[in-house]
């Protein structure tokens, strides 16, 4: 493993300025090189090379690129993960409530412990879907278990009390809860999908899924600006607001499909316009600009707008497509 001493060399031999050494030892002490270099340098390298791999030693980077630069990256995805999060939980503790109320509210005359019967999950009609259904159950059993403890559990223990749906989603992580619901009986499904946000149940499914995806990402604190969903499965339903701000398309054998908004950030970001009241996207997006803006200020070498792109954000072009901050004012 080379040397702070060494990796600095190596930035001075590949083209960074480097304004304070001593600055830049610290970072890459706290912070890792590939953490802060590896993770964000591909914005700022020369792409008049063909690099071979991540350490590349032909690698430049573009005139005048400062390590601040770099640094601002890193910060700027950190930023974007608090900022994400935040809202994903928010979500998430919607959805838990509404998911418990709808189920409890269909059960409540088959006990508070509905959620153990299997007969009243979604087993399909020929009981195909009784195994999942099952694990889910299982799944359940032992999110109770590893929460014994826990004030909450506890007290129904502890008063031989059945635990209620409600008190229990609490414990649920997103994946729990997301496989609680996509098991529900479908009139829960709907209920929940047309009473709370207005959509399909697909379509919920869909947005839940990929906030489950990207909420993981930034749980784990990895690179979120750039993530993709690969699986195409998992990517968020087509919805008006793709069609309301002209989105680009791309024709395939199959008919054209949405360029931006599917698999990336700006997915999320359509999620959330879906998920959270008005008010809340609102604040969501005018702090996600004032992120934006604050690394503008910082960039010197490249505009924002690469990065923007490569977020999955779109920008106004001659096609009509709108500008990534029209989404607050298009109706969904």
């Amino acid at each position: 493993m080379a040397s702070i001493r060494q990796q600095i060399k190596t930035l001075h031999e590949k083209g960074m300025i480097i304004d304070d050494e001593s600055v830049v030892r610290k970072i890459l002490l706290d912070e890792n090189y590939y953490n802060v270099i590896n993770a964000y340098k591909d914005l700022f390298l020369d792409g008049t090379y063909h690099q071979q791999n991540i350490n590349d030693p032909d690698e430049k980077y573009l005139n005048n690129v400062n390590f601040n630069e770099l640094f601002s990256m890193f910060k700027f995805d950190r930023s974007l993960r608090e900022l994400f999060l935040n809202y994903f939980l928010i979500v998430e503790n919607q959805f838990k409530t509404h998911v418990a109320f709808e189920f409890s509210h269909k059960y409540r005359n088959k006990g508070k412990e509905a959620y153990l019967n299997y007969n009243n999950y979604d087993c399909g009609p020929k009981n195909e879907n009784k195994a999942n259904v099952l694990d889910l159950i299982g799944g359940i059993c032992e999110t109770i278990k590893l929460n014994q403890k826990h004030d909450i559990i506890k007290h129904f223990l502890d008063t031989n009390q059945p635990i209620p749906i409600w008190a229990l989603v609490s414990f649920f992580e997103m994946g729990k809860i997301k496989k609680f619901y996509i098991n529900c009986d479908s009139h829960i499904r709907y209920n929940i999908a047309q009473k709370y946000y207005k959509i399909q149940d697909s379509e919920l499914k869909s947005f839940i899924e990929t906030i489950n995806m990207f909420r993981n990402v930034c749980a784990h604190d990895n690179r979120l600006y750039c993530y993709r969903i690969k699986d195409f499965q998992k990517q968020i339903s087509d919805m008006p607001v793709h069609r309301n701000m002209k989105l680009t398309t791309m024709a395939t054998k199959n008919g054209s499909i949405f360029t931006l908004g599917k698999n990336d950030l700006f997915a999320c970001v359509i999620a959330l316009k879906y998920l959270l009241s008005d008010k809340l996207f609102g604040e969501f997006l005018q702090s996600l600009d004032n992120i934006v803006l604050k690394l503008k200020g910082k960039l010197k070498s490249i505009q924002v707008d690469k990065v923007l792109k490569k977020m999955g954000f779109p920008l106004a072009n001659q096609s009509g497509q709108l500008d990534w901050h029209e989404i607050i004012n298009i109706s969904k």
